[in-house]
């Protein structure tokens, strides 16, 4: 993956994504924060890189097409399956979707009709298709309701965290354990640390 590496030695953990792009989750430890991303350079990131769990991450910058680009919400549609290339990069919600405060989406729209690109902030696994939006749900509403494409300021794990399967399992509710069946049955192949090899068939992928 093309970007900028950098090395967090010093976050608290608050924010930690396990997995890799067959299988992720996302840990919000307490209380989530968020912080204004200025230009596209690393050190503005630093109220979210202090925030991350510690290891290495490469900060990239993106302006994904909104055909190629689906955006999920856990809230209404749960925990899923989803497939590379057939549904598009996903950005996953991690707040109301849609954005409740119109206000703010006005205000966004505004700015981006005029040219200006705010930057929303996403954390991904290692292997970067599966977007977890940390900052920016106003803004890439916005960006959607203007139809532009979005600037999307990248934090993607450089190396798989380890993911077990059994984890993974536990957070599934039962009805939809099913389908996720074969997602479980191929994990020993594609599947994160320490359970899987990590070399994700085909583009499959599965978060939550």
């Amino acid at each position: 993956m093309r970007g900028r590496p950098i090395d967090v030695r010093d976050g608290v953990g608050v924010v930690d994504v396990l997995g890799n792009s067959f299988a992720s989750l996302l840990y919000l430890r307490g209380d989530r924060r968020s912080g204004e991303v200025h230009g596209l350079l690393v050190e503005p990131l630093e109220p979210f890189t202090r925030l991350l769990a510690r290891g290495r991450y490469v900060v990239t910058v993106s302006a994904p097409k909104w055909s190629e680009t689906v955006v999920v919400d856990p809230g209404k549609r749960g925990v899923r399956s989803w497939y590379l290339p057939l549904d598009g990069d996903a950005i996953i919600t991690t707040g109301p979707w849609p954005p409740p405060d119109g206000t703010t989406v006005a205000a966004y729209r505004g700015r981006i009709a005029n040219g200006v690109r705010p930057a929303a902030v996403t954390i991904s696994p290692a292997g970067g298709e599966v977007r977890y939006l940390l900052d920016g749900h106003h803004k890439l509403a916005a960006y959607a309701a203007e139809r532009v494409r979005p600037l999307l300021i990248g934090l993607t794990r450089q190396e798989p965290t380890p993911l077990p399967r059994d984890l993974f399992v536990d957070v599934l509710p039962g009805h939809l354990r099913e389908s996720f069946r074969h997602t479980l049955g191929d994990w020993w192949d594609g599947g994160p640390p320490p359970d899987g090899r990590g070399r994700p068939p085909g583009g499959e992928g599965t978060f939550c």
